[in-house]
This record gives C-alpha cells, sequence and structure tokens, in this order.
C-alpha cells in the first residue's frame, strides 16, 4: 500500500495494548446497595441453585470496579462470600457485598 514503512507500523496495535485499551475503555462500577429483600432473593435463588445443582450465572463488580460475570455450576457457601466452582475447576471467591445479579440457567 504506502511505501513508508515507518508509517505503516506505527498503526500497529499489539494485542497486549488493544486489550489495555479495551480494559480502559470499560466504566467504573461502584459496588451495589442492595435491599434487604434483594438480597433474600439472591439467597433464595443460591439456596435453590445449591439444592437442585442447578449452574448460576454471578454478575458482580470485581475488584477493579468493573462488572463481570462468572457460570457457577458449585456453589459452597461463607458468611459474607461465596466460592463459586465453574467449568474451569478453579474456585472463585466472590464477596456477597459485590453480587449484582444472580440468574439460574
Amino acid at each position: 500500500m504506502y511505501d513508508n514503512k515507518l508509517w505503516e507500523g506505527h498503526r500497529l496495535l499489539y494485542p497486549q495494548q488493544r486489550d489495555n485499551w479495551l480494559q480502559d475503555r470499560k466504566p467504573k462500577v461502584s459496588p451495589p446497595n442492595l435491599t434487604e429483600e434483594q438480597i433474600e432473593r439472591l439467597e433464595q435463588r443460591i439456596a435453590y441453585a445449591q439444592k437442585f445443582q442447578v449452574p448460576l450465572l454471578i454478575r458482580y463488580v470485581d475488584e477493579e470496579n468493573q462488572l463481570a460475570e462468572v457460570i457457577a455450576f458449585r456453589l459452597q457457601t461463607k458468611p459474607g462470600l461465596i466460592i463459586c466452582l465453574h467449568d474451569a475447576g478453579k474456585p472463585q471467591p466472590i464477596s456477597f457485598m459485590r453480587i449484582t445479579d444472580i440468574q439460574l440457567l
């Protein structure tokens, strides 16, 4: 296209640069302030999923204050903490106060 390789090379975007750029563009979100009714609804869904071994889609605010989601096939609960076991097999702890939504799959 162009004979000037310096001009063509400056427009390259490496995968690491692209990931950083996309990460910076994501909006920052603060952890939710859930009402008692919302907390009770989340607890009911967790109890149902544990009883009937139904996978859950958990949406939460991660440590970098960005929205994230994980599909949990098994759950372990501790006071104020949910430990999700997903398809990768690695346990992922999520603070209950950072959860925004839980859906049964």
